[in-house]
Parts: structure tokens; C-alpha cells; sequence
């Protein structure tokens, strides 16, 4: 495994940086996404229009760009797109701009080549088609092309593969219950879609840890159940401060070009 990690992490963060010094802007949803991250940065607030108004975005994307917007519960600007992500790569941008944010995602593909190779070894795969498969998946699949790329799949992907591996487990320790469970609670605010991944995973898990506990050892189901509820709370109440409802889909639903 450890020549698996050199050589995801050569090839992922050697493009990362190319692509960020000497290639294309950020596009697609990707500057929005940056934008966020700056907003939070300089204005300590969530009104990107700040951001979009001021061309602060200019230190990581050269051209004029539309605001990606959403309206709030009582007609302010908001961001359209989620703010987990962009809070999750929050300290790389702050030191090194967008080159951390990629830096960022790109150390995310790489533990998501890892999680690959140790989910085929938990399905008794040997090691050299594991590590084989591993290699096609870090040069030659959607991984790869968003290794260098600031959109959320990597985060949401690498979440996803973990539980699975721990779910697929014969055995699992509270460590790893705990972690497992924060990781799924990061869902529904990297992006709402990846909530049904949440749901899903989360009840597969919780039916493995009774397979292991049955009605003994009630501190697992704690664990499981505690970040997840407590994150599910709090993004309800997120969405109703600024969106009005509980309606977690409100931020596409003002979309402000679709609605225009």
C-alpha cells in the first residue's frame, strides 16, 4: 500500500498543480464554490454578493462572472450552492488560495485510492488485484479527473467508500462507529442529494452493529446515532434561518436564474 499512496499522491498532486499554475481557471461551479470560501474569509458572513460585487474573486478567476444566487427567507442573497465544502477546505484556501483547495481535494482522491484498495481487502480480494484495480482507478477514472477539481464528488465519494468498507467489516470498533458516523453526518451539507447516500448507509450500518452487539453494548448505537442527529438538527435549523422552511431542497427551489 504504501507505494499505492506515492504514486496516487505523485500523480494527483503534481496535475493539481500544473493545472493550478499554468492551466485554466477554475470552471463551472467550481469558482462559485471558491467564492464561498473567500466570503467566509473576508467578510465572515454568507452574502456572496459581497464577494461578486467587490471582484474579489479575481485573485483565482480572471473573467466577469454571474452570480450564483439564491433568495433567502426574508429576500436576501444567498449562496446557491451548499457551504460544506467549501467550509471543509476552508484552511487550505486560507493559506495557499485555490492551489489549497485543490491540494485539498486532491488529498482526498488520494485516500479515496486507498479506501478502494482496503475495500477490495475486505472482500477477499487479493492483494495484487486489489492494488491493480486501485492503480486503474488512480489514473484512469472519474477520480482522477476531480482530483485537481474543486467540485464536492471527491467528498462526498470518499465519505461513501469509507462507511461501506466499515459496514462490509466482520467487526467494528466504537472508533470506528464514531467516525463513521460523523462522516455521514458531513453529507447533507456538502450537497442535499448526497443525504440518500446518508440514509442508506447509515441503516446498513446500524443493522451490522446489531448483527455484532444485538441488545448489548448500547454505547455503539450511541455513537451512531448521536452525530448524525445532532447534524441533522442543526442543518434544519440552518435552513430555516435562512431559507424560511425545513424544506432542505429551498436553496435550488430560489434559485434565482431558474426562477428569473
Amino acid at each position: 500500500m504504501p507505494l499505492l499512496i506515492l504514486i496516487s499522491s505523485i500523480v494527483f498532486l503534481i496535475t493539481s498543480f500544473i493545472y493550478v499554475q499554468f492551466s485554466s481557471p477554475p470552471s463551472g461551479d467550481e469558482p462559485h464554490y471558491l467564492i464561498i470560501s473567500q466570503t467566509l474569509l473576508k467578510y465572515h458572513s454568507l452574502n456572496v454578493m459581497l464577494d461578486y460585487s467587490n471582484g474579489d474573486y479575481h485573485a483565482f478567476y480572471p473573467y466577469t462572472i454571474d452570480p450564483h444566487l439564491s433568495y433567502g427567507a426574508h429576500g436576501q442573497l444567498m449562496p446557491l450552492h451548499s457551504i460544506g465544502a467549501p467550509i471543509l477546505w476552508l484552511l487550505p484556501f486560507y493559506v495557499l488560495g485555490r492551489l489549497g483547495a485543490v491540494f485539498f481535494i486532491s488529498l482526498l482522491s488520494i485516500l479515496i485510492i486507498v479506501n478502494i484498495y482496503k475495500l477490495l481487502i475486505t472482500m477477499n480480494i487479493g492483494a495484487t488485484y486489489a492494488f491493480v484495480v486501485s492503480m486503474a482507478y488512480a489514473i484512469a477514472s472519474p477520480v482522477y479527473l476531480y482530483s485537481h477539481l474543486t467540485f464536492i464528488e471527491p467528498v462526498g465519494a470518499l465519505i461513501c467508500i469509507y462507511v461501506l468498507r466499515k459496514i462490509l467489516q466482520k467487526e467494528r470498533t466504537l472508533t470506528e462507529v464514531i467516525v463513521s458516523s460523523l462522516l455521514l453526518s458531513i453529507l447533507p451539507w456538502v450537497h442535499i442529494r448526497f443525504a440518500y447516500f446518508e440514509l442508506v448507509l447509515f441503516f446498513a450500518l446500524l443493522f451490522r452493529i446489531y448483527e455484532q452487539n444485538q441488545l448489548k453494548h448500547f454505547k455503539y448505537y450511541a455513537c451512531l446515532l448521536l452525530p448524525v442527529t445532532i447534524s441533522f438538527i442543526a442543518y434544519e435549523i440552518y435552513t430555516y434561518s435562512f431559507w424560511g422552511t425545513l424544506n432542505p431542497g429551498a436553496i435550488e427551489m430560489n434559485d434565482i436564474h431558474h426562477n428569473s
